[in-house]
């Protein structure tokens, strides 16, 4: 049994046209009928014998009839690989909107003058008012989260990416697909950021709790060494994604 085979129907058509042939005249040409031409075109695909008599027919080899080969995609990258998306935009804005309400509710039950940083040693050493807090916190944990994902869908858009093997993964066939699993990533950190943020007003508002206000250091170490931790993990998986070609 002559089993189907892949053939680039586009091709086909090309060539054909090139001659000024009709699909009725290649099949006369070829010794096919009108309707296996037609097939063969629509479908994309062949019988070893049909093959070699279209190519025959049009005087060019068989492979030159072949199906352009799939360019390989890893995981997580194979979700319509030609068309951009920009889901992490309203997410990244949700989240920040979230954590902005947070800032505002935890705000609010602050003193009047915050104790707004600490030493080392947990002690507060420097102070502002609680209007003047929120309204910092509030800046960072949505502006800042916002704006960074704006200028990096920016230098997308611009097509200024500068990524290892960057002829490979941004190569026609994959730059959408690349585009987006950069964005999803990039989406993350603002998230992440902002969350961050978030957290830190939290203790801020635990340290003004107690008097004289005063942050524990294990506060401190735990929240700095999981903020290095996730930015860490998240660089290394930027930077293996990028850092090989996959087979």
């Amino acid at each position: 049994m002559d089993t189907p085979m892949a053939v680039s129907g586009e091709t086909i058509k090309s060539l054909r046209e090139a001659k000024a042939w009709s699909q009725a005249h290649l099949a006369e040409a070829a010794g096919l009928s009108l309707r296996t031409i037609q097939r063969v075109e629509t479908e994309g695909t062949a019988s070893a014998k049909t093959r070699m008599a279209i190519a025959g027919a049009l005087g060019v080899v068989v492979e030159k009839l072949n199906a352009p080969q799939a360019a390989t995609v890893p995981a997580g990258l194979q979700a319509d690989p030609t068309v951009e998306t920009t889901w992490g935009i309203p997410l990244v804005f949700g989240c920040s909107a979230a954590v902005l309400l947070f800032v505002l509710w935890i705000g609010s039950g602050l003193p009047p003058t915050v104790a707004s940083h600490f030493g080392a040693a947990g002690d507060a050493n420097d102070r502002m008012s609680r209007d003047g807090f929120i309204a910092v916190m509030g800046f960072l944990s949505t502006v800042v989260p916002g704006a960074m994902l704006a200028a990096f869908t920016y230098v997308v858009r611009r097509g200024k990416l500068n990524l290892q093997n960057g002829a490979f993964w941004l190569a026609p066939e994959r730059q959408a697909a690349t585009r987006n699993w950069l964005h999803r990533h990039f989406s993350r950190l603002c998230m992440g950021l902002s969350l961050f943020l978030g957290w830190l007003t939290w203790l801020v508002a635990l340290a003004n709790r107690t008097s004289p206000p005063a942050m524990k250091l294990l506060w401190i170490v735990g929240t700095l060494a999981v903020a290095l931790a996730s930015t860490s993990v998240w660089m290394v998986v930027l930077q293996r994604r990028f850092s090989r070609k996959p087979a």
